[in-house]
């Protein structure tokens, strides 16, 4: 006999999270030029001035990020940062000039877990982080960063183009597809943040200069958006504005017919460049003018550029055109921005430049060899140099 159907109360669940064999340990991994060094939780960080190398607004801090981090930390600007972009070692297991990018899966995901929870409490309420990754350890990172800022604070997943050798086509057989992208996470502090429009300039001017005339319904499926126009009443799907907003552009589509003009877009830009349209477009259709725009709202595919480059002979550069993309839209004027892994600089010479306070965090020798160098060449505001040290500590 069938037994009947029972329904069961569902317990909370907690979030899922990376397990791996240490993960709660109380210790910080360092990686050192004389390799991998771990220190008790309770070691803290100091940061020292060196005034051989000016001041300024920004700042370049080089030494462990851990160091510096927690210095940054101790010193105050927990809750100051503004935005966090950084791009750390994607533990590819190749060896490059500046750093060796292998560590066994358990210590770099502890080791960049602490980094992260770091760049957490920097972070403002209104802030974000871009975490720019490739796909080779991005999910793993996922999960501690829903872990750490909260799933309801993932936003996206943008995908940036990289340089690709496709030198597989002398082969008869391949293993895998070439890899043709990065990938950058982001977060936002606080569920309730709100990003302005993400506009950016389109690559050749308007696609149509004098404007054009679009279709005004839509497949979305409000039924308070079905209401009358020029005698057309949706039966499904919807039109496009609320009917406050229709009316306007009827009755500025009715002054401009009435004036005899015989360019809307003359029109147009005489009332000020800001006024809507609406007009009979046939049998059942009514059309709204889409005036003509050098700006186009950006999504998630950042494909019209490399987010790499080569001017500053450093291997794993970031292109300038990646990091103005990201200033732009998720920082504005005065901002604090942080890069915690700055490798050649890029972060630093492009907030500069966008009037951005900035903090880059090198350890390598290429703090000296290619970042001071660079920053000094930009012309906007000038940066001091601070070593981050560790400072004594006692074993618990």
């Amino acid at each position: 006999m069938a037994q009947p159907l029972r329904h069961h109360r569902c317990s909370p669940v907690a979030a899922p999270r990376l397990e791996w064999a240490g993960r709660d340990d109380q210790h910080v991994h360092l990686v050192t030029s004389a390799g991998l060094q771990t220190l008790p939780a309770a070691a803290r960080g100091r940061l020292r001035w060196d005034p051989q190398h000016g001041d300024g607004v920004g700042r370049l801090l080089i030494g462990d990020n851990h160091w510096a981090l927690d210095a940054l930390l101790r010193e105050g600007l927990a809750g100051q940062v503004d935005l966090v972009y950084t791009d750390p070692p994607f533990n590819t297991g190749r060896r490059f000039e500046h750093y060796d990018d292998h560590l066994p899966p358990a210590v770099y995901l502890a080791w960049l877990r602490s980094r992260l929870l770091q760049l957490h409490a920097l972070l403002a309420d209104h802030g974000s982080l871009l975490l720019h990754l490739d796909e080779s350890v991005a999910h793993l990172v996922r999960v501690l960063l829903d872990e750490i800022f909260g799933a309801a604070n993932y936003r996206n997943t943008i995908i940036v183009k990289r340089v690709t050798k496709n030198l597989q086509r002398q082969f008869r057989a391949v293993a895998a597809l070439p890899w043709a992208h990065d990938v950058v996470l982001l977060y936002s502090k606080s569920p309730a943040h709100r990003y302005p429009p993400p506009l950016v300039r389109k690559a050749g001017g308007p696609a149509h200069p004098a404007g054009y005339w679009k279709d005004f319904w839509s497949t979305a499926d409000r039924p308070t958006m079905r209401y009358e126009l020029y005698g057309v009443t949706p039966v499904r799907g919807q039109w496009k504005w609320c009917q406050a907003r229709a009316a306007r552009a009827v009755a500025n589509y009715a002054a401009f017919a009435a004036a005899g003009e015989g360019e809307l877009l003359a029109w147009w830009r005489r009332r000020g460049g800001c006024e809507e349209y609406l007009r009979p477009g046939g049998p059942g259709k009514v059309q709204h003018w889409v005036p003509p725009l050098d700006q186009r709202f950006a999504d998630t595919l950042w494909d019209e550029f490399s987010g790499y480059a080569f001017g500053q002979a450093f291997p794993t550069e970031k292109s300038e055109t990646l990091l103005q993309r990201v200033l732009e839209l998720f920082s504005r004027e005065d901002d604090l921005v942080l890069d915690c892994f700055a490798g050649s600089g890029t972060t630093g010479a492009v907030a500069a430049r966008l009037r951005r306070r900035w903090i880059l965090v090198e350890s390598g020798p290429q703090a000296l060899t290619h970042i001071a160098p660079r920053l000094a060449r930009v012309p906007a505001g000038g940066f001091r140099v601070e070593y981050a040290e560790p400072e004594s500590w006692s074993t618990p």
